[in-house]
């Protein structure tokens, strides 16, 4: 399903075929396909140029501001940065609605590991997206009856890994704008490299990307001010990524005992409790948990193991070798299986860069 060279979609009889494709070599079901082809495409029915919705003059004046300020962002990122110069992010789309997609995360009782779904095209992933909050919640309760600890999570973007053209959406517009240029860079650098079924390394990547990427951004486009309000919001989210990951820790080591499964509910009851408390000491984070269960602390998996313990040097390790070598990039990944050293192997997707 990639691209054509001259950037076009490819053709199919009909949208029927392309689920037929998709579910042939997925394990989902043709069902599930369905609601994503049927959603990616209604994206796409929405999605205008961004010099169109600009030269429109019924457009609302912040909506300009902020589309004119995410093209600059998006000429930045080729220009300077090396990222892919496609036409990702060169339209909008008006969604409608709060988020694009929402994910099921899923663990079992007694586990904070999060269960993982196999697709074709990027590897087993620890949730599953739907592009309706029904579809999201009506799968959550399925799960729910299989004794899971479920949690439902709306998400503002996703990236479709150069597939197809991403389009900046409704759902993440209203950002402050070194989130936006932050978001921007983050899923353009997974359209550069991704690593199939391994999304410790693909999080460590992006992330390193978007940090490096915006202090540039702010080096060219703002100011002392715009630096220290970026360290704040990182901060504020490590602080939030550091909670989460020490009562994993915690979770684990109750889970580990003998003790009887009523009493693990009650102290994992207990954890939950201290973890909320403790939450509202960092709630400048601005996130919210209603309702935390195992599946919560699964969710943020794939973002806090890109500082886990288990992989301490990762993201450092990038930070300096993008620092020194960001007009390299393509460099960087032709030799990207020679700079994995003591990650596991696994298939690369590269850009072609030339």
């Amino acid at each position: 399903m990639r691209r054509r060279k001259d950037g076009a979609l490819p053709k199919f009889a009909s949208s029927g075929t392309l689920v037929l494709a998709l579910a042939l070599s997925g394990c989902a079901s043709p069902a599930y396909y369905a609601q994503a082809v049927g959603g990616q495409i209604e994206l796409w029915r929405r999605a205008e140029p961004i010099d169109d919705v600009l030269a429109r003059p019924d457009t609302p004046e912040r909506i300009r501001t902020k589309l004119e300020t995410i093209r600059e962002i998006r000429r930045f990122a080729s220009r300077e940065i090396n990222l892919p110069d496609n036409r990702s992010y060169t339209k909008y789309a008006d969604l409608k609605r709060s988020f694009v997609v929402w994910n099921v995360f899923a663990a079992e009782e007694f586990s904070v590991s999060p269960r993982e779904w196999c697709f074709a095209i990027v590897g087993c992933v620890s949730y599953r997206g739907y592009f309706s909050r029904e579809g999201a919640e009506s799968y959550a309760g399925e799960l729910r009856a299989q004794g899971y600890d479920v949690y439902v999570g709306g998400v503002p973007a996703y990236s479709t890994l150069g597939y197809f053209d991403d389009p900046v959406l409704s759902t993440f517009i209203h950002y402050p704008e070194t989130e936006l240029a932050r978001l921007i860079f983050h899923e353009l650098a997974h359209q550069l490299v991704y690593a199939k079924g391994d999304s410790t390394f693909n999080e460590s990547f992006a992330s390193t990307v978007e940090q490096e990427g915006v202090n540039r951004w702010i080096e060219a486009h703002g100011g002392a001010a715009d630096h220290a309000s970026f360290a704040a919001a990182q901060q504020r989210r490590h602080d939030y990524l550091s909670l989460i990951e020490t009562y994993r820790g915690k979770l684990q080591a109750l889970f580990a005992t003998d003790a009887s499964k009523q009493e693990k509910r009650a102290d994992k009851k207990r954890l939950f409790q201290d973890m909320k408390a403790d939450y509202q000491r960092i709630k400048a984070e601005q996130l919210a948990i209603e309702s935390v269960t195992p599946a919560t602390i699964a969710s943020s998996v794939r973002i806090s193991t890109t500082r886990s313990s288990s992989r301490p040097h990762c993201t450092r390790n990038w930070s300096r070798l993008f620092r020194n070598c960001w007009r390299r990039m393509a460099a960087i990944c032709r030799a990207f299986t020679k700079l994995r050293g003591g990650w596991p192997t696994s298939p690369v997707t590269c850009a072609k860069r030339t």
